[in-house]
């Protein structure tokens, strides 16, 4: 090829390039400019949850939890806080503490500001790294001592815990005790945190209250108990007049059912449940009507039946008929509403003081404390601070009859406080 042909063809190729770059150019505006633009960003808020959706404790669980999980849908519903959504990080943990206790890593790894525990006994472990890394933590069970933190809370409960739970008990029995012998008192529970709280209040407690303590009885929460006669008959033995019952789930089904079958309220021995026991239609019906006539519980929050015609009463049914078709609402859906709706508060709170940019998980609890009067609609208004780090500050006594939880008086007021509550 000759040096002319050469430039000729060189040419040639240059213009095409040129032209080529050219159509590229202008279909590269075009598309941009048909292209949608990206989205802002999402504003969310993570709350972490160290789920037992199975398990042994699940079957008294679940009927709570998913009246929390639908405030939340709600909430988001109605265009979430300001604007900003409310998302569950969650992983299974059956309510066992090495599976909570890494639920909570990593929570805390995508985000979280806050945590919601099943298990006292992970929640009591997890309390020192709660504060160490200033995430407040929300436990759907009791507040025990040992997961009250100084000087400041870092652990969030529905109700006001074990020791002030056993206290309104005993005070309930003395006051209306008519004989002129103190009523003896024992306890069973299983193993875990709620029970040894229970235990420690109710041995310094009793004699000033003028109860007498029999003892107690452990039973196994992993694996539940297959059998609890030998416990039982061990309190009948000590003529208890009461027994009070730490256990839930898997362990509550079992001691009930073996009360049923010993006739231990035939005896003259009457029971009572704490409030994460025998507190919804669902595990009452699990366990039998037989078997849950007659028993007592202490409940820190309002059952169906006294909701009746309340503000929010019909908005909590839609809720759950929208979500929850085919199943049938509980008095536990209650406890899990109110729980959610007094933390969505605190995250307002957060969120109208801060900016949504500006949200920790420091600043969700000094948020939280400072919720004050907040009604819900079902229940005496809400007051959380220091001394009264929980949605409810009040119980209830309850008698079950023909499956369903009927009130007996109106809500009393804890006469025991942790002392490290101030």
């Amino acid at each position: 090829m000759k040096g002319g042909e050469m430039r000729k063809l060189f040419r040639h190729g240059k213009s095409f390039g040129m032209v080529a770059m050219a159509i590229f150019l202008a279909g590269a505006l075009l598309l941009g400019s048909v292209m949608p633009v990206k989205a802002a960003e999402e504003k969310v808020l993570k709350i972490g949850h160290a789920a037992c959706y199975t398990g042994p404790l699940a079957s008294t669980y679940m009927p709570n939890i998913i009246g929390a999980l639908d405030r939340v849908t709600y909430q988001n519903e109605q265009g979430g806080i300001n604007g900003v959504r409310v998302e569950w990080v969650w992983e299974a943990t059956r309510g066992e503490v090495p599976r909570s206790i890494l639920a909570f890593r990593r929570a805390v790894a995508q985000g979280a500001v806050t945590c919601l525990f099943c298990n006292p006994s992970a929640t009591e472990a997890l309390t020192p790294r709660f504060q160490a890394l200033e995430i407040p933590a929300l436990t759907s069970c009791s507040l025990t001592s040992r997961m009250v933190t100084q000087p400041i809370r870092w652990v969030f409960s529905y109700c006001l815990g074990s020791g002030p739970e056993i206290s309104v008990f005993m005070k309930w029995v003395k006051d209306n005790w008519t004989e002129s012998r103190p009523p003896k008192v024992g306890l069973i529970g299983m193993e875990y945190a709620c029970t040894y709280e229970g235990v420690e209040t109710i041995e310094e407690l009793a004699p000033q209250m003028g109860v007498e303590y029999i003892g107690k009885e452990i039973v196994s929460l992993f694996p539940p108990p297959v059998d609890t006669s030998t416990e039982w008959l061990r309190l009948a033995a000590k003529q208890a007049d009461w027994v009070y019952i730490f256990a839930c789930g898997a362990s509550l089904v079992t001691l009930l059912k073996d009360a049923c079958r010993l006739e231990i309220q035939d005896r003259g021995i009457r029971i009572c449940t704490y409030t994460a026991a025998l507190n919804n239609e669902k595990i009452a019906k699990t366990i039998g009507e037989k078997e849950c006539n007659g028993v007592y519980s202490t409940v820190a929050y309002p059952s169906l039946h006294e909701i009746e015609g309340l503000p929010e009463e019909q908005l909590l049914r839609e809720v759950f008929k929208k979500h929850r078709a085919g199943e049938e609402i509980t008095s536990g859906y209650i406890m899990g509403w109110l729980y959610m709706a007094t933390v969505l508060e605190g995250f307002r709170i957060a969120v109208d003081t801060v900016g949504y940019e500006n949200v920790t998980g420091r600043v969700v609890r000094d948020s939280l404390v400072r919720i004050r009067g907040f009604d819900t609609g079902l229940m005496p208004p809400i007051t959380v601070d220091e001394k009264y780090p929980c949605a409810s500050r009040f119980f209830k006594i309850y008698r079950w009859e023909g499956g369903e939880m009927l009130p007996v008086g109106e809500w009393l007021e804890p006469p025991y406080l942790y002392p490290e509550l101030g």
